[in-house]
C-alpha cells in the first residue's frame, strides 16, 4: 500500500510487551482491553501466536481510533498488568521493522474468519449499493461478506488491510472501522455496543 494510505488510516496501531506468552491468546486479549479501558475502547487487540511452539508471541498490537487515545496508552506503558510489566510503543502502519517476525504469524491465521463493525455510510440507501460501496472500499481485502453493519472477512492480515484503509473517504462518505470482534465473543453479539445507529437491523 502507498504511503498515502497510511496518514489517511483513522486507526492508530501501538506495539504492546510484556504480558505472559504462556497464556491462552483470549486472556491475554481481554486483560489488554481491561488494562487499557481507560483510554478508550479498543478497535482491535491482535496478540499473534507462534506456528511450532503454540506460544504467544512476545509481542502484540492494540488498535485505537479515538483522539487522544494513543497518547492514553502510551502514558500507561511501564503499568503492572497481573504482576508483569507492559511496555507500549507507537508503530504506525509506515513501520514495518516488526514485519519480517510476525508477518508470517499472521499468514498462518489466513484461514479463520474474522468479524468487524463499520459505520458512516447513509442508512437510506438500499443495502445492495452500500455493499458495493463497502467491496470498493475494502477491494484490497479480498473476499468480504456482510451482516450490515458486521463485515466479515478472512485472516489477520486481511484485517490489517482493513484498519489501514479506515477513516478514508468513498463518493463523499467516511467509512470507519469501529471494531474487531475478539476471538471469543462470548459478550454478546460481537461484543459490541453501537456508537451511532447500524446501518441496518
Amino acid at each position: 500500500m502507498s504511503s498515502q494510505t497510511y496518514w489517511r488510516s483513522s486507526i492508530r496501531r501501538i506495539c504492546v510487551e510484556g504480558y505472559d506468552t504462556s497464556l491462552p491468546a483470549n486472556d491475554v486479549n481481554f486483560a489488554l482491553r481491561d488494562h487499557f479501558s481507560s483510554c478508550g475502547e479498543m478497535t482491535h487487540v491482535y496478540i499473534p501466536k507462534g506456528v511450532k511452539r503454540g506460544l504467544l508471541n512476545r509481542f502484540g498490537f492494540v488498535y485505537v481510533r479515538v483522539e487522544g487515545a494513543e497518547e492514553r496508552v502510551l502514558g500507561l506503558s511501564g503499568r503492572d498488568m497481573g504482576g508483569r510489566i507492559i511496555v507500549a510503543k507507537p508503530y504506525p502502519f509506515h513501520e514495518t521493522y516488526l514485519e519480517p517476525e510476525v508477518a508470517p504469524l499472521r499468514a498462518a491465521d489466513s484461514p479463520r474468519q474474522r468479524t468487524m463493525v463499520v459505520t458512516g455510510y447513509d442508512t437510506r440507501l438500499p443495502k445492495a449499493v452500500v455493499e458495493s460501496m463497502l467491496r470498493m472500499h475494502f477491494y484490497l481485502c479480498g473476499r468480504l461478506s456482510f451482516v450490515l453493519p458486521m463485515v466479515y472477512l478472512w485472516g489477520e492480515d486481511r484485517v490489517e488491510t482493513a484498519l489501514q484503509l479506515s477513516g478514508r473517504e468513498v463518493r463523499g462518505l467516511n467509512i470507519v472501522v469501529v471494531k474487531v470482534c475478539p476471538p471469543d465473543r462470548s459478550f454478546g453479539p460481537c461484543g459490541f455496543t453501537p456508537l451511532a445507529p447500524p446501518i441496518y437491523m
